[in-house]
């Protein structure tokens, strides 16, 4: 996909709500000193910036999520999950759990 000037364009991803739980696991996890504000942003960044994961078991990967199907995006060592368009929560990112 290219724009009016001929350069490759980068597609963003659907738009997604950023929950409060992923806002607080963040915080937590980086032990940032930024507001929730400023971190909801930065998620929302870090999500548009990521690329999809596929998680090698799939099956846990269901069950954690109350069987409703989670997608996972990693970027800057973080993988963000992401079920029903809500960012839901988010941690530091482990490469043997993901075939990416």
């Amino acid at each position: 996909m290219t724009d009016a000037l001929g350069q490759e364009k980068t597609p963003t991803k659907p738009p997604i709500t950023v929950g409060s739980h992923a806002v607080e696991r963040f915080i937590t996890r980086s032990k940032t000193k930024k507001t929730p504000e400023k971190i909801e942003k930065q998620l929302e960044r870090m999500y548009q910036a990521s690329r999809e994961a596929r998680k090698k078991d799939a099956t846990n990967s269901l069950i954690n999520n109350g069987f409703k199907e989670a997608k996972y995006f990693v970027r800057n060592n973080w993988v963000l999950v992401v079920v029903d368009a809500v960012l839901v929560t988010c941690y530091e990112f482990k490469g043997s759990d993901f075939d990416i």
